[in-house]
């Protein structure tokens, strides 16, 4: 289990964007032991409504929810209410400890499982084919490769093929304990954020448990 005592090195990092990453906080944790208040938070994967900009993790949820993934990488993920962790940055600010860091981290569950959980609230039908992490790392490059060519987001970054590779379940007892930091249920989050999808015309079938509301 991942939680804030765990040391990572850069050589951790899959990708420029979470070396990035890893590179400003460290910056920002050098500021804070000269005495700076500076409090770190980390969110895991952000999803549910008001992903203007459809990043990565709306873009998969796409893919399956618009039935173009035909099959799934299964690795374990830790998934948070974008709302959540926008909360947990004003409580860091308010409650939490300069020079500490605290993982805003939300539900742990593998792919399997997630989709277990979008098919539910949606009442589309979802993948249950599983593909090799060869198979899927290969796509992700012909996809970057095209969207560099056509300008779009790819639709499997590299970055987020690598990061499925290691199981990242995540431990936020410290955020809930010092913070007073809660997360909401996944289905509410996933229902939020499909209802947002079909409103802001994402969606290419139709989320039959939420059309009959």
């Amino acid at each position: 289990m991942i939680n804030e005592r765990i040391e990572r090195t850069i050589d951790d990092m899959p990708g420029h964007y979470c070396k990035s990453k890893f590179l400003a906080e460290q910056v920002a944790m050098e500021a804070a032991s000269k005495g700076m208040p500076v409090i770190v938070v980390n969110p895991t994967v952000p999803i549910g409504p008001g992903d203007h900009n459809l990043t990565p993790p709306a873009r998969m949820q796409l893919g399956f929810l618009n039935g173009k993934h035909p099959a799934v990488l299964d690795s374990v993920l830790n998934m948070v209410d974008g709302r959540d962790a926008a909360r947990g940055h004003v409580l860091a600010e308010e409650k939490g400890r300069p020079g500490e860091r605290y993982i805003l981290a939300g539900h742990n569950l593998n792919l399997v499982e997630f989709l277990g959980h979008l098919g539910r609230v949606s009442g589309l039908p979802m993948p249950n084919r599983k593909v090799p992490y060869t198979v899927a790392l290969l796509y992700a490059c012909f996809s970057e490769a095209f969207a560099n060519l056509t300008g779009k987001p790819p639709e499997a970054p590299i970055t987020g093929v690598r990061l499925a590779k290691v199981p990242l379940k995540i431990d936020n007892s410290r955020a809930r304990e010092e913070l007073g930091w809660s997360v909401r249920p996944l289905d509410e989050t996933l229902e939020d954020g499909i209802r947002w999808f079909w409103e802001h015309g994402h969606l290419q079938r139709q989320p039959k448990h939420l059309v009959q509301e």
